[in-house]
């Protein structure tokens, strides 16, 4: 079963901070966490290094989307996903969110 936790805020308010740290001890508690941000950005972001998505993905979340105004992205770290379980990518694609202990939501 998952969990799903949103942390919202002002802007610079810490939200960032508290969801690494959260993502960082329950990955290392052996949880499976994955995060689905929300910015108001409307260019297209790649991962750009020391920002929210990278930050997030390199503090052990296995899955980080990111929703802007016109657009969504999704980062996957295949070598931490376990495909063998579906029996197509569609099976996995509708699962994408529900295989998670926690799904944490930031900025909505």
């Amino acid at each position: 079963m998952s969990y799903f936790l949103a942390i919202s805020g002002y802007r610079k308010a810490g939200k960032s901070t508290l969801g690494i740290y959260l993502v960082n001890k329950l990955t290392e508690l052996g949880y499976k966490v994955s995060v689905v941000k929300s910015c108001h950005e409307e260019k297209i972001l790649t991962d750009i290094p020391q920002k929210d998505t990278w930050n997030y993905r390199e503090s052990g979340a296995s899955a980080v989307g990111l929703f802007q105004k016109n657009f969504f992205t999704l980062y996957l770290q295949p070598e931490k996903l376990n495909l063998s379980s579906y029996k197509d990518w569609y099976s996995y694609f509708l699962s994408l969110f529900w295989g998670y202990d926690l799904v944490l939501f930031e900025g909505f």
